[in-house]
């Protein structure tokens, strides 16, 4: 792994920009449908590729995972996003029993009838296994409805209802701010995970 680049991230998600950005670029097992869009910071960037090689070791018979909005190469407003400036946030597709129409060249709304909540849970273990340190991840919007489907899929599958509740929000309502996934409306067809500043980020906020 590359040393740090020391000040990446300056500002905040909502009004920030990005210096010397570290790119995502194409590999196996996901689509990148915007790769004038895939900066980050050198953390997000490593945090995602190695959450995805985690699932696709799990699973490796899954079709690819969508890519989408990372930030501009310098950062600042992109199209679409009020966040999204500078190098911390980040949007991933969900993953579905059978590839849907459209996908992964497009975000597909997902549901407790098509999603493969195996490997979307996965998905969401891996990346939360860097929460709450610093540059890991600060918060995953999805929407709640998914959520309770998550939920449900994990108590019917031995998940402990302590290793849900630290990382769901649901059941204690779409405006609890506990959980490290978090409701946020629009967000029923994809993940939009949220990295915390690292410690070389001096003007990351």
């Amino acid at each position: 792994m590359p040393a740090p680049v020391v000040e990446q991230s300056v500002g905040r998600p909502q009004k920030g920009r990005l210096v010397n950005a570290t790119r995502f670029k194409s590999g196996k097992g996901y689509f990148l449908r915007r790769k004038e869009r895939t900066y980050g910071t050198l953390e997000t960037v490593t945090q995602i590729r190695a959450a995805i090689t985690a699932v696709r070791s799990r699973f490796p018979k899954l079709h690819r995972l969508a890519i989408g909005d990372f930030s501009n190469r310098h950062g600042g407003p992109l199209s679409g996003h009020r966040s999204h400036q500078s190098g911390r946030d980040v949007d991933l597709g969900l993953y579905y029993l059978k590839r849907p129409k459209g996908y992964p060249a497009e975000f597909i709304p997902g549901s407790e009838h098509n999603l493969d909540f195996a490997a979307t849970w996965a998905l969401v273990e891996a990346l939360t296994k860097t929460a709450g340190k610093p540059g890991g991840v600060e918060r995953i919007f999805l929407d709640y409805s998914l959520q309770k489907s998550l939920y449900s899929w994990g108590r019917k599958n031995k998940v402990s209802r302590a290793k849900l509740r630290k990382v769901l929000q649901y059941p204690r309502g779409r405006w609890s701010d506990e959980g490290v996934v978090q409701h946020f409306p629009n967000h029923v067809d994809h993940l939009h995970v949220r990295f915390h500043c690292a410690r070389t980020d001096k003007a990351c906020q």
